[in-house]
């Protein structure tokens, strides 16, 4: 399965041609949405991140068990795009660096 998905990820590279900045300001603001806490991103306010970009739908957030590993999920109308963050180091976490 791992292979497959790296050939999606690859095609997928592709795919797009140039840089837009624009577009990578907005996937900025995502992603930094997953350091949020999960009654923020859900209410898509969370601040910066989330007043800098388009509403999101149908969000789902995740984390598990030991709260090490988390991200959300939904559809960005404005890109008509479902997407996928994960969040990455706390850096306030000791145990996130370990």
């Amino acid at each position: 399965m791992s292979i497959r998905l790296i050939g999606i990820v690859i095609a997928l590279s592709f795919a797009v041609s140039c840089y837009e900045e624009d577009f990578g300001k907005e996937f900025w603001y995502l992603s930094s949405a997953s350091y949020c806490r999960q009654s923020k991103i859900r209410n898509w306010s969370c601040g910066k991140p989330c007043s800098l970009t388009d509403p999101i739908a149908d969000i789902e957030v995740f984390v598990n068990k030991t709260g090490n590993d988390a991200g959300f999920g939904g559809y960005y109308a404005k890109r008509n795009t479902i997407f996928l963050t994960f969040r990455g180091t706390v850096p306030w976490l000791i145990k996130n660096w370990i």
